[in-house]
């Protein structure tokens, strides 16, 4: 595993600290303890697991937060929840590339054609 930078360390200390306990940290507490925005935790988070650290992450109501992903079933279910999390980027590109490939045709006073530009962009993304 590579070099942590200082907040990813930290991160990560807090994350087994409150693993060790029992406890998954949300990213507004890890924040507070760190001395950071959510974003930035978040930011920490991606590093981390770039780095090789299994960082896992739940959503279901009253069980969300980080925790050390220790088992398979743990790093399917985190598997499973960032795939989700690109297929729902895929589509809005998808959607955004169509947008923005119809309003350019419009401002150069063109009508959308049936297996247009547009259509040939998303391709790619699906």
């Amino acid at each position: 595993m590579s070099d942590l930078t200082a907040l990813e360390a930290q991160v990560w200390h807090e994350i087994e600290y409150f693993d060790n306990l029992g406890y998954r940290v949300p990213a507004a507490q890890l924040a507070l303890r760190c001395g950071t925005s959510e974003r930035q935790v978040r930011k920490a988070v991606h590093g981390l697991r770039v780095k090789g650290h299994p960082v896992g992450s739940c959503t279901a109501a009253g069980y969300y937060g980080y925790f050390v992903s220790a088992t398979a079933e743990d790093i399917a279910d985190t598997h499973r929840q960032l795939v989700g999390r690109i297929r729902q980027q895929a589509a809005a590109l998808r959607q955004f590339d169509a947008a923005t490939a119809q309003a350019v045709l419009e401002a150069l006073g063109q009508e959308r054609l049936g297996g247009s530009n547009a259509t040939a962009c998303t391709r790619r993304y699906r």
